[in-house]
């Protein structure tokens, strides 16, 4: 049986690929598709998604235009990454349709009221829209069986060190009040990129120094990684190894009995303002490129990476 779903998105490249797999997954059924300001303009936005379904031959489904800005900031796009367009590149110069009157909201609400069984909402964009329906909606709570969005980040985040675009917005997006729905969760893995196949015994420390390195920076999941690493698969004395690890640090120390205890800490605030600092200086440096397939074309992105593995290995 496939899930219904709506995907209130923002395409963006990234979005386009969202519905492409959408459309062609037999695991989904695509009832409509809501736009929201995010990557690009709304009008960029909404245009681009009547683009991709054109080019999936979905005309049937429906597209409905949504917020054009965040509730409490000005806009700020990713024109960096996507184009001013949003979706630059070699796609069809127009739509064949219109996008349908009734706006996003409406859309979503009439969804809602006439469905049988919950429907699944799925936000690759800004959350403008979801707030909408989470403040606006509240008699028909009871008709959503989910609300899956893309956010967060694998190690740096593209907008701050801990964020993803859509996750850089929340609080100005979807206007959230409640503080216990900004607060930020992460797992960490301590990773094999330092551990070396000589003296592989030494990686036992150097897993436990990262593990100690997370949890007092708040990870509520951890994963420690076996000495043997960088050697091949694990074996069942090295699985068990680095799972005692992990039961050593979570169960004989205290260091999970304070949270957060490095807040306010010079050392670590400033840390993290320079890491925040040379991620918006990259990105700037991706935006002097007009966009990110410029950067990729000269080799940026590939001399960045390999010049910060050369400097930490």
């Amino acid at each position: 049986m496939s899930t219904r779903i709506l995907l209130d998105c923002d395409p963006g490249h990234d979005d386009a690929i969202a519905m492409m797999l959408a459309t062609s997954s037999s695991q989904i059924e695509l009832v409509g598709v809501t736009t929201v300001a995010g990557n690009s303009l709304l009008s960029n936005t909404t245009r681009n998604a009547l683009i991709v379904l054109d080019m999936v031959n979905r005309p049937d489904i429906p597209v409905h235009s949504g917020r054009a800005a965040p509730l409490v900031r000005e806009l700020r796009t990713a024109a960096a990454m996507h184009g001013d367009g949003g979706l630059d590149g070699p796609v069809p110069s127009a739509p064949s349709r219109e996008v349908n009157g009734d706006s996003a909201l409406s859309f979503i609400e009439n969804i809602l009221e006439n469905e049988t069984e919950p429907i699944t909402l799925v936000a690759t964009g800004p959350l403008t829209n979801i707030a909408d329906v989470v403040t606006q909606l509240t008699h028909l709570h009871h008709k959503i069986e989910q609300i899956v969005f893309m956010g967060g980040a694998i190690e740096l985040g593209n907008w701050t060190p801990a964020t993803e675009f859509n996750m850089r917005l929340p609080l100005q997006s979807a206007g959230a009040k409640n503080p216990v729905s900004l607060m930020f969760r992460f797992h960490t893995q301590t990773a094999g990129m330092q551990l070396t196949a000589q003296k592989p015994e030494v990686n036992l420390v150097r897993v436990v120094v990262r593990g100690l390195a997370a949890v007092p920076g708040g990870s509520q999941s951890l994963h420690t990684n076996f000495y043997g690493e960088v050697t091949g698969l694990p074996t069942e004395k090295a699985a068990r190894v680095a799972l005692r690890t992990h039961e050593v640090l979570a169960f004989e120390t205290d260091v999970t009995a304070t949270f957060d205890p490095f807040a306010g800490s010079y050392i670590i605030e400033s840390m993290t303002d320079e890491v925040e600092a040379k991620a918006l200086e990259l990105i700037e440096q991706v935006k002097a490129r007009v966009v990110a397939v410029a950067a990729i074309e000269q080799g940026f992105q590939k001399m960045e990476i390999e010049n910060t593995a050369y400097a930490i290995a």
